[in-house]
């Protein structure tokens, strides 16, 4: 596909991805196996829940009527097998189809962007097929003799095939400029050619040393609409690809994409976790660590909280009780289920203290990865205490039922006795403190990552009980 034109270089500068409320209508059939169905927002390689509901007896739900929902994709999980993505963008979605085969047989009454995203995936499914019958054919053939001409056709018809999806982009492109479709397609399906850009031909011989420089050309880094797709993470895999499989190469090809993306702080930070995520159980342990000690440095912060009028000398004195090697502040706490608990009879080989709020973009993208060690590591010795620092329990119940966290979380701060957040001098969120089996400080780690480093030598001593 050629460079993109002067119109679609105009709407990516005029699109404006702003929330709106939606609501989500559907009808199912084949229902044995429905009952309720959530909603996830797709945010690059990651799925966030936003919202679950119950499906009636005749087949039909609805999420919202008002949800807030971001422009892009977003997937509804129907069964445990079987989901679907829609496109959203100011248009409320209305649809039927089956709960067993979900993609084939949708019908999108509303919703011009998803409807039409069927559309391209049906034409796209009967390129596929057609693809593979003719590479199949030319297998055959290949180990018989047959005429050159019949070689040919069944080639030229494979290169048809090939660029008919770039002619669908294409004429997206042309009818349709102004339609964030027409943009997502163009973002995935987009590839630099040196061979039409002249310009190229004496620097570069090869396509894939060119690709090196300019994958990325005509991509708009300052897009934020990306992340709410899976095509960023599909883009990194592939032009990771193009560089040798060894940690000097991987990490000349994740600096330069980190260079493109500092434009935007958003893309920055989600491709630094993107990375971080994949390599996490490599055996680049070097570049692991750059990325770690990257992320730290850009991004731990968190989102900041009111300190409740704290005295400086007050702060002071907190951080010097909090070091590391201290023994924590001890507390006795009610959990979401009325449970009267303590922090010093949790009966632990591990506690993890997580200061929380619903409003904080940084514990919503923490919190899977949060749940996926607490599932590790729980048997082993690991528990979970979560604080919330909301005003309204209703939205701090929300958050726990939407992300569906399992451990302790203590959300009405008016039944302790105590007010845990100024004792533990917390001034962001997510803040975490992880406490040893006698609840002593033994790290603040300032990413849920980081957490491991420390945990691993807490409970592995009984990893073999």
């Amino acid at each position: 596909m050629q460079r993109l034109s002067f119109v679609l270089v105009f709407m990516l500068i005029a699109f404006q991805a702003v929330s709106a409320p939606l609501s989500i209508t559907g009808t199912l059939s084949d229902l044995e196996q429905v009952d309720q169905i959530v909603l996830f927002e797709i945010y690059g390689d990651q799925t966030y829940p936003v919202d679950s509901t119950r499906v009636d007896s005749s087949g039909s739900f609805q999420f919202g009527p008002e949800l807030n929902l971001h422009p892009g994709f977003y997937m509804i999980q129907l069964t445990q097998n079987h989901a679907i993505d829609v496109l959203l963008n100011k248009e409320p979605l209305v649809f039927r189809a089956s709960a067993l085969n979900p993609s084939a047989t949708m019908e999108v009454e509303s919703s011009w962007e998803t409807r039409e995203l069927y559309k391209v995936i049906g034409e796209r499914n009967q390129i596929s097929q057609k693809k593979q019958m003719i590479n199949q054919l030319l297998q055959l053939y290949q180990q018989d003799s047959i005429s050159i001409d019949l070689m040919n056709s069944l080639e030229n018809e494979l290169n048809h095939l090939e660029a008919r999806i770039f002619a669908i982009d294409g004429e997206y492109e042309k009818q349709h400029p102004d339609r964030m479709l027409t943009r997502f397609l163009i973002y995935n399906d987009y590839i630099p050619d040196f061979q039409s850009n002249e310009q190229f031909h004496e620097k570069y011989t090869d396509q894939q040393t060119f690709l090196k420089d300019y994958f990325f050309y005509n991509f708009d880094l300052q897009d934020s609409l990306l992340l709410y797709s899976r095509i960023l993470p599909s883009k990194y895999q592939a032009y990771l690809g193009l560089w040798e499989t060894n940690q000097t190469q991987y990490t000349l090809a994740i600096q330069r994409i980190l260079d493109m993306v500092k434009v935007n702080q958003e893309l920055y930070q989600f491709t630094v976790e993107f990375f971080l995520r994949a390599l996490k159980n490599s055996e680049f342990n070097d570049l692991f660590a750059y990325l770690s000690d990257l992320y730290e440095a850009e991004f731990a912060q968190g989102c900041e909280v009111d300190r409740l009028g704290f005295d400086p000398a007050k702060i002071k004195a907190l951080r010097e009780n909090l070091a590391v090697g201290k023994p924590a502040p001890l507390f006795d706490y009610v959990n979401i289920q009325g449970e009267e608990k303590s922090l010093k009879k949790l009966d632990a080989h591990a506690t993890l203290l997580v200061f929380w709020s619903s409003w904080c973009g940084h514990c919503k993208s923490a919190m899977p990865e949060l749940k996926a060690m607490y599932e590790k590591y729980h048997d082993k010795g690991l528990e979970i205490v979560g604080i919330s620092l909301d005003e309204q329990s209703d939205e701090a119940k929300m958050f726990i039922d939407n992300l569906g966290l399992p451990w302790d979380n203590i959300i009405d701060r008016s039944l302790s006795e105590v007010n845990i957040a100024e004792l533990y001098n917390i001034s962001h969120t997510p803040t975490l403190f992880l406490l040893d089996k006698d609840k002593h400080i033994v790290a603040k780690p300032k990413t849920v990552m980081s957490v491991e480093k420390s945990l691993n030598s807490l409970v592995g001593s009984n990893q073999s009980e």
